[in-house]
């Protein structure tokens, strides 16, 4: 008798969706954002053009040509969150080895608070620094506060 057990070919496992956001998430949230000396939490906000409860825009991932707003918010310690988008200067940077601004559309509005700004990747798997600085009253030192995070783009299974 033959062990059929041993002769099975190795299938390439395929991981839940809900894992890789898990992963995805614990990664991306080492960067919400910088918080200061005093509690004072600055941060850049993403969420989706259109809503759908699927959309990973919160995190910075978003699906090829899927459009985000891009806010500012800064947070007092036992505060809400207020949107500072309108006084923080964004910017598309290449800042690690694999980002590539080309791959993004950032609409800077001049008014964001009738038109918000949006960010939008062109192409699969690709991933860019947005970063954004800000010199608020909240801001405690001399130096304005710039935060940065990584948005990237995915082909979601279908």
């Amino acid at each position: 008798m033959h062990n059929l057990g041993s002769k099975r070919v190795a299938r390439r496992v395929r991981r839940p969706l809900s894992m890789v956001v898990g992963l995805l998430l614990a990664l991306l949230l080492a960067g919400c954002g910088v918080t200061d000396e005093v509690g004072t939490n600055f941060r850049i906000a993403l969420t989706p053009v259109i809503e759908d409860e699927d959309s990973l825009a919160a995190i910075g991932a978003l699906r090829v040509d899927e459009m985000a707003h891009v806010r500012f918010e800064v947070k007092p310690r036992d505060g809400e969150p207020v949107d500072r988008t309108e006084q923080a200067v964004f910017e598309l940077v290449n800042k690690a080895a694999k980002d590539n601004a080309e791959d993004f559309l950032f609409v800077y509005s001049p008014d964001p608070a009738t038109t918000p700004h949006t960010i939008r990747g062109t192409v699969v798997d690709s991933q860019v620094t947005l970063c954004a600085t800000y010199d608020g009253w909240e801001v405690q030192g001399e130096e304005p506060v710039e935060v940065c995070m990584t948005v990237l783009t995915f082909e979601p299974d279908v």
